[in-house]
């Protein structure tokens, strides 16, 4: 309730519903490594110690136009180590700023003399070392992609199922209907 000079208003107090999580999301992790987003989400097979994987950061749209990204990805520093970073695809040549702590990178990425030249694709390579016998599966997530100009930023959504990539593991298997 609010009172101003004499006159009362009541204030509506309802809360903004929480959006529900998308399956989905623009911006996506892969473990193919071909440009753009191939749904790869979880290894074939368990990698061995010291073996590398490399995950591809994508955008399914958004990107045409956009100089710069930036990115957060987590990750479980007891059993993968971050090896190396590079742009690829709609940011090939981006200068990169990584900022890494335990377990998290945060990536900038700046095009200097260009724009990304398609609406999606690969943003970011970005390798791996397994440490130790994976007797469980991991995963590697993306907690954020931003794609900007100068002048705009747009936050990429990202999804619970296209935003984690599972290294080791049982894979699900499918069960295919009768022809």
């Amino acid at each position: 309730l609010i009172a101003l000079h004499g006159y009362s208003f009541a204030q509506d107090e309802t809360e903004t519903p929480t959006p529900e999580p998308v399956l989905l999301g623009p911006a996506r992790l892969d473990l193919n490594t071909r440009a753009g987003d191939q749904s790869q989400r979880q290894t074939y097979t368990t990698p061995a110690p010291s073996s590398t994987i490399t995950i591809d950061v994508a955008a399914a749209e958004g990107a045409n136009g956009k100089s710069g990204f930036d990115l957060h990805l987590s990750y479980d520093p007891d059993r993968l180590a971050f090896q190396t970073a590079q742009p690829v695809d709609l940011f090939e040549g981006a200068f990169l700023l990584p900022s890494l702590e335990p377990g998290s990178i945060s990536l900038v990425g700046l095009l200097l003399d260009s724009d990304a030249p398609q609406v999606a694709g690969s943003i970011a390579h970005i390798t791996f070392s397994v440490l130790d016998s994976l007797n469980e599966s991991t995963q590697i997530s993306l907690d954020h992609l931003i794609l900007g100009t100068a002048l705009q930023i747009d936050s990429l959504q990202t999804g619970t199922q296209s935003s984690v990539v599972t290294i080791g593991g049982d894979r699900e298997t499918e069960t295919l209907d009768k022809p």
